[in-house]
């Protein structure tokens, strides 16, 4: 399946580059804060991102679609309309301590010392809570944080989380929360991922999200499609009963009765590896039923009705898997009692 997002194809540095006289110059113009100046640019599905004046010029005059973008360096400050902010890979970082500065609301600086430490805190934490009732009141989810992560990094996983949620269809998260909730007697609660030491397979990969049933809890990276196909494990048993208990039979029909192989992801056989059936999202979707009811949920979320004819028409997308997130969606709307996916 195709990417979604809008992504930057060039890597280039901060400023245009320019070669004159077989020689590579290099301009910038630098703002009253003696910092690169950078504006707002924005791209196609309303993605936007920061650019230096001079990159922004000649993206202009090129095609918009993201294609002649050239990004500022990986992270830096610059300028923005007088202030200074602090840029990643042309985002601009909002709510974040870094190198002795507190990013806010906004994405301006402002330092982060032991004097103003205790007032940065309180206040990062009192947006926190208003981002988690906001949270509950919308989609009915609950927030809990891993140790080792201070007030900005909370902050920014909540934002990561609920910007996810805009992503999907209307409607479609209460629904899995009280799903879960009915399930388990318990809020389906969101929490940062595992440390990078922890959950590493045999072959170095590491887990980017996991669904604990007993507690509800959906431990992700953050990432949209990470985190729906989470939700399609606290979705499994609940989908199981609204098809009549026949979910996993309709889903080895839909296949082709391909067997699931845990070795067409994990370490062990390499023409399974390099061979995955086009009826899977991925290797490891066909490494079990659950990865790959999850998978095809998180599908039936991301992509709606039109976009799943366009990748099936463009060969994107196999008629097998297709027919499989179709079927994800009509017993999810069977159980909504409405057209929620679509």
């Amino acid at each position: 399946m195709r990417g979604k997002r809008w992504k930057y194809i060039s890597a280039l540095a901060a400023c245009v580059l320019a070669i004159s006289a077989g020689s590579l110059t290099t301009y910038a113009e630098t703002g009253a804060t003696g910092y690169p100046k950078v504006v707002r640019v924005q791209g196609l599905g309303g993605s936007e991102a920061y650019l230096t004046v001079e990159n922004a010029a000649e993206w202009q005059k090129g095609d918009p679609s993201g294609k002649r973008m050239m990004p500022v360096e990986p992270k830096g400050f610059y300028e923005l309309d007088g202030h200074v902010v602090y840029l990643e890979w042309s985002d601009l970082v909002k709510m974040k301590i870094v190198d002795g500065y507190f990013a806010d609301e906004n994405g301006y600086l402002q330092p982060y010392t032991p004097e103003t430490k205790a007032g940065i805190d309180a206040h990062i934490n009192a947006v926190l809570e208003q981002s988690k009732a906001q949270a509950a009141a919308l989609y009915g989810v609950n927030f809990s944080f891993r140790k080792g992560y201070d007030a900005c990094g909370n902050y920014r996983f909540t934002q990561r989380i609920m910007n996810g949620f805009a992503e999907y269809p209307a409607g479609c998260v209460p629904i899995i929360a009280n799903a879960s909730k009915a399930k388990t007697g318990k809020t389906l609660t969101f929490r940062q991922r595992f440390a990078q030491n922890e959950m590493v397979l045999m072959d170095g990969s590491v887990f980017t999200g996991i669904y604990s049933g007993d507690s509800n809890l959906i431990q992700t990276d953050g990432d949209a499609e990470t985190t729906a196909h989470e939700m399609g494990h606290s979705m499994e048993t609940v989908l199981n009963s609204a098809s009549g208990g026949v979910l996993r039979t309709t889903f080895d029909q839909l296949n082709g009765g391909v067997a699931y192989s845990k070795y067409y992801y994990y370490d062990g056989n390499e023409q399974l590896r390099n061979n995955v059936p086009d009826c899977f999202v991925s290797g490891y979707s066909a490494t079990s039923f659950s990865e790959d009811f999850a998978d095809t949920f998180a599908q039936a979320l991301i992509y709606d009705n039109a976009e799943l004819q366009s990748d099936l028409q463009k060969g994107y997308c196999s008629n097998a898997l297709y027919q499989k997130i179709m079927y994800v969606k009509q017993i999810f709307n069977q159980y909504a009692g409405a057209e929620i996916l679509n």
